[in-house]
């Protein structure tokens, strides 16, 4: 299953970039959200190849998570996948330059099931997935909405 939304930001692709390969904020987004989040590769800058151990609990199950970064363009792209017992998650994140300080971020997020019990959630979720895709673009015009608004002290 795909989903994917667009999203205009008034900054430039470079900006952006910095705010979406902020890999030290997400992970302490993620510790506040009692996500367990630890670095597995040994790369000393951001490039293709980082890669990190996810643990987290839903719906009372300990879950594990394997992602790396698939791509990783300054300014314009950059993807992760992340891959479980039962789904391989695909995210990419396309930054398009419209004027010199507004850039679309264009966002596609692809949920492959590797089970039978996985395609069977996967499928059900398709009957919802208008409100999928609302709750995507709301994330991002979220995120979007942050960036413009800059550092808050």
């Amino acid at each position: 299953m795909r989903l994917s939304t667009r999203e205009d930001i008034n900054a430039t692709p470079d900006h952006i970039f910095d705010h979406l390969a902020n890999f030290t904020v997400f992970r302490g987004e993620a510790l506040r959200r009692g996500v367990s989040m630890r670095r597995t590769d040994a790369l000393s800058e951001p490039a293709a190849g980082m890669s990190w151990q996810i643990d987290f609990d839903y719906r009372g199950k300990a879950r594990q998570v394997t992602a790396d970064i698939q791509r990783f363009n300054r300014p314009e792209a950059l993807d992760y996948r992340g891959l479980s017992g039962s789904y391989e998650v695909l995210l990419e994140l396309r930054l398009m330059a419209l004027a010199r300080a507004r850039t679309r971020l264009i966002v596609g997020l692809e949920v492959k099931p590797r089970t039978l019990g996985a395609r069977l959630v996967v499928q059900s979720a398709r009957l919802g997935r208008a409100g999928l895709e609302k709750k995507l673009a709301d994330r991002v015009r979220g995120f979007a909405r942050r960036i413009e608004r800059g550092p808050q002290d």
